[in-house]
């Protein structure tokens, strides 16, 4: 959230690089990339990460293997 600093986490990856990353690897609209990741870092910090986006997007663009 604007003006709070991020976890790191303890692997490899933040704990939001790390969620996004397992969200980009599943098929889906890219907005819901945004929302799950944003949904598994909240659950995942117990609430204390509460990552936020602008989007401005004007399609619906989808993420497919």
């Amino acid at each position: 959230a604007p003006g709070s600093t991020a976890s790191y986490g303890t692997g490899e990856y933040g704990l939001y690089t790390g969620e996004r990353i397992k969200q980009l690897k599943k098929p889906q609209r890219i907005e819901d990339v945004f929302i799950n990741t944003r949904v598994e870092v909240e659950r995942k910090s117990g609430g204390r990460q509460s990552p936020w986006e602008l989007a401005r997007l004007r399609g619906k663009y989808y993420l497919v293997k």
